[in-house]
């Protein structure tokens, strides 16, 4: 009995003094690591601030909805490899360039001359966001899931 006894005391020593490699969950990922762990789907559009909403002008107002219902359903996939997939409801999917610029603050994404730069985007398991300027007179903040 006292041999049993003092096996299960070490084998409770040994189980309960055993480093758990919590390390593999606990890894920092920064919004860089996010952007590019999954295909996002377009959400919401809104204009920035909100309140300028209430001011658009009717043209304005249009281009903002047309823009809202565009999207809907689009997918966007930033890549490690520096190539950024774009897909929009019933158009073939396109394949840009992207980096991250100022101070990693920014998206530019480009296709040969052309450039375009997503600012202030955030990511993170559930949500990418960034703001881009409008035709109109204001930033919009585009949200994807």
């Amino acid at each position: 009995m006292k041999n049993w006894m003092t096996l299960l005391f070490f084998a409770a020593v040994l189980l309960f003094s055993c480093d758990k490699d919590d390390n593999v969950n606990n890894v920092s990922q920064t919004k860089r690591d996010y952007l590019m762990a999954k295909t996002w789907t377009y959400d919401t559009l809104n204009t920035y601030p909100l309140s300028v909403y209430e001011n658009l002008e009717l043209n304005e107002y249009y281009a903002y909805v047309e823009t809202d219902r565009s999207l809907v359903g689009a997918q966007i996939h930033f890549k490690t490899s520096g190539q950024v997939t774009v897909t929009l409801p019933s158009l073939p999917t396109e394949t840009f360039d992207w980096r991250l610029v100022n101070n990693d603050n920014d998206i530019e994404i480009s296709q040969g001359t052309d450039k375009d730069t997503l600012r202030s985007f955030d990511a993170n398991a559930s949500r990418f966001s960034y703001l881009q300027w409008t035709n109109g007179k204001y930033f919009a903040t585009y949200k994807w899931k």
